[in-house]
């Protein structure tokens, strides 16, 4: 319940963010973006069930070969269609930890209600346990007095 004070759909994730600029960094006026992304894991590499502390899983991850193709990578463009391959996540260099609160690199979970904005159309097929699709702003979840 706590979760719904931050969004409707709280398990979901926005991707019109990701779509929102080019390679080169220009602003994009209409922003194509798939409704969801999916990583199907290949079997190359496995995190094991066991339990293991945070060092011992840092420690496995920083083992993976260069060049282990981890996942296909999927998009599906709609709550009602089918999944698309885009291509493969494959490594490329050696896996290393960065610093905590990485200073280049960063991620920012977009609340979904801005993708619905942008496509009301979508909310009438989405029906996800947990999961009230709306097209309201996000700023109906913000802080009192944040912009």
């Amino acid at each position: 319940m706590k979760f719904q004070q931050a969004s409707n759909c709280a398990s979901f994730v926005g991707l019109s963010d990701v779509c929102s600029y080019s390679q080169d960094g220009a602003e994009v006026e209409e922003p194509q973006f798939p409704f969801e992304i999916r990583f199907q894991e290949t079997g190359q590499f496995r995190i094991p069930d066991e339990e293991m502390s945070d060092d011992e899983l840092l420690a496995h991850l920083s083992k993976i070969p260069v060049e282990t193709h981890l996942f296909d990578v999927y998009a599906i463009a709609s709550p009602k269609a089918g999944a698309e391959k885009l291509g493969k996540l494959t490594t490329s260099s050696d896996c290393v930890q960065s610093l905590f609160g990485d200073t280049r690199l960063s991620f920012k979970h977009q609340r979904v209600e801005e993708d619905f904005s942008l496509r009301p159309s979508w909310t009438p097929d989405v029906n996800f346990t947990g999961c009230e699709a709306t097209a309201a702003p996000s700023s109906k979840w913000q802080c009192p007095g944040v912009q």
